[in-house]
């Protein structure tokens, strides 16, 4: 009885195992392929632009049916030849599907950008470089003096040393400071040009009527050779102190040089 049993279960599975196949088969035979859903989907386009145009044309338009996959109703009258010339456009009430299911509009001949509703602020103007003047085969007076051969210039912010100023070393003799000063600022040019702006309203400015490069007076002017600022340059080497009229950071710039025993406070210089 047992084996009886399961031979009839093995067959009632058999059956309703093959009962879903045939389904299965039956329904892959059915769905309709690729040409005939597009096929489907042009006439039901045509048909709807050809209802379109007739209400706006004010006639009566007859009820219309649902229309199966692949078939258009033989109430329909069949299009003009200027209808199907004429392409669909967007007052048709006609929405464009592609293949991938996306509505968009078909736009017919070129594009052209649409003026634009932003306003941008203009960029703001670059600021312009002060004028400068260049000078060749300068003479170093001293180490914040320059002989430009039509007038001088006393470098601005810094108050550097005379040439004939001395200095006393930790041992009480005497070393001159202020050539030595002098003899680095000259390593420092050798025979380069130096480039200079003026600086009337700079606080060191003295006070002589000639003071334009004009009249061959003295300028103060700030300077720089190969892009090194001079005057800052001889506060980090000690060879000048800065003026009330320096930038606050170059007090940090002095501060280290005397730590460090550079220049004018080297205690143990020959």
């Amino acid at each position: 009885m047992r084996a009886l049993a399961a031979a009839l279960t093995v067959v009632v599975c058999l059956g309703v195992l093959g009962y879903f196949v045939v389904v299965a088969w039956d329904a892959l035979h059915r769905a309709p392929s690729d040409e005939r859903v597009a096929s489907a989907r042009t006439k039901a386009v045509e048909l709807i632009a050809r209802q379109a145009k007739r209400d706006r044309a004010g006639s009566p338009s007859p009820t219309t049916q649902p229309v199966p996959p692949g078939a258009v109703g033989d109430e329909e009258p069949p299009p003009s030849p200027a209808d199907e010339q004429r392409p669909l456009e967007v007052g048709d009430g006609v929405r464009f599907i592609d293949r991938d299911g996306i509505v968009g509009v078909r736009v017919d001949g070129p594009l052209e950008r649409a003026p634009s509703t932003v306003t941008l602020a203009p960029p703001p103007p670059e600021p312009e470089a002060p004028p400068t003047s260049l000078y060749r085969l300068v003479v170093i007076e001293a180490a914040g003096l320059i002989d430009a051969r039509s007038h001088k210039i006393k470098l601005a912010h810094v108050e550097a040393p005379a040439a004939s100023l001395t200095c006393t070393r930790a041992d009480g003799e005497v070393w001159p400071c202020g050539m030595r000063a002098r003899t680095a600022m000259r390593r420092l040019i050798r025979r380069r040009a130096i480039e200079c702006l003026r600086a009337d309203d700079d606080a060191d400015a003295p006070q002589d009527p000639k003071t334009d490069a004009a009249g061959g007076g003295l300028v103060v002017t700030e300077c720089s050779v190969a892009n090194t600022d001079l005057s800052r340059w001889l506060v980090e080497q000690g060879w000048a102190a800065p003026s009330a009229s320096a930038p606050e950071s170059w007090a940090e710039l002095h501060d280290f040089a005397k730590i460090a025993k550079r220049g004018l406070y080297d205690t143990d210089a020959r």
